[in-house]
């Protein structure tokens, strides 16, 4: 039985950001003053929307979700940053 491609991508991106979170730790504690939370996730640095992009381990970071919610709010600093 096939699977539609948007299940696929899905699975895909479950087992990918267990990779990324493997790092233990988010990579931008101590950078600024934004306090870690103990909530990892994968975060994409150009968004995951660039196919290209969305499974490339240099396109992504371990952030605590403090990281990156703050990311989300200010793009253009976090590029900056990164």
């Amino acid at each position: 039985m096939l699977k539609n491609k948007k299940t696929i991508k899905k699975k895909c991106d479950v087992a990918f950001s267990l990779v990324v979170r493997k790092h233990g730790r988010c990579q931008f504690a101590g950078l600024d003053n934004t306090r870690c939370s103990d909530v990892l996730q994968a975060a994409h640095i150009e968004t995951r929307g660039a196919l290209r992009l969305r499974f490339d381990q240099q396109n992504m970071l371990c952030l605590c979700s403090g990281h990156h919610i703050q990311a989300h709010q200010h793009p253009a600093e976090f590029q900056k940053t990164v």
